[in-house]
């Protein structure tokens, strides 16, 4: 039975990052290398 680990060509990878505000979810974005897209959601910013 054929996994990821087997696949050359995956594609890019999505990341959901989740959790309180100060916890480090944009320094993460960051530390990715290349071009990234990031969208930013606070549902208390309202």
């Amino acid at each position: 039975m054929p996994n990821a680990k087997d696949n050359p060509d995956i594609g890019k990878a999505k990341f959901l990052l989740l959790g309180p505000t100060g916890s480090g979810k944009t320094s993460q974005i960051l530390t990715l290398p290349g071009k990234t897209f990031c969208y930013l959601f606070d549902p208390s910013s309202l």
